[in-house]
């Protein structure tokens, strides 16, 4: 990290400060440091962990991955948007981050944004199979675009299962 017009001290602090819940607006404020300023600094962590990530989870040997999808939304919600917003602006509205997860050791060997769609998960399937040695059992829900990724990217080295779950009111009493 070449940033050098913030102090280690402060970087570390910027850093502690985010992961305990706190803005960058109110970072700013309480360490005296200009917001461009941290941006820079937090993109360039997020790269030298990006990089380390893609040097370190290679070869790995796990017998099972769990695949799942979060929303949340960049921008402005898709339903908020009119139809020129939406054509645009493709970044904006819906998003999703994709991840998928070693369900013992809780480590996330790959991640993805983008739509909920086959194109995205197409990329996470391809990065998980250059990622993963040997033969794995591969868990996700029941999102469509999954079988055909999982299939081409992995091929015969992946079982894949889809996980159905059943939601219901736990205040009511089960009918014995």
């Amino acid at each position: 990290m070449a940033n050098k017009r913030i102090s280690k001290s402060k970087r570390a602090l910027i850093l502690g400060l985010l992961v305990e819940g706190n803005t960058i607006n109110g970072i700013c404020r309480v360490l005296s440091v200009g917001k461009v300023s941290v941006l820079r600094f937090l993109n360039e962590c997020g790269e030298a962990c990006e990089d380390w990530h893609n040097r370190h989870f290679r070869g790995i040997d796990i017998s099972s991955l769990q695949l799942d999808e979060q929303w949340a939304y960049c921008g402005k919600h898709k339903e908020r948007m009119n139809r020129e917003e939406k054509l645009n602006n493709p970044e904006m509205g819906d998003i999703w981050l994709w991840a998928g997860i070693d369900p013992k050791s809780k480590a996330i060997i790959s991640w993805r944004t983008g739509k909920r769609d086959a194109r995205t998960a197409k990329s996470l399937a391809n990065d998980l199979a250059n990622r993963v040695d040997g033969d794995v059992q591969i868990d996700t829900d029941q999102l469509k675009a999954y079988v055909p990724a999982i299939r081409r990217a992995f091929g015969d080295r992946a079982s894949h299962a889809q996980v159905v779950k059943q939601f219901r009111n736990s205040l009511k009493p089960d009918p014995m």
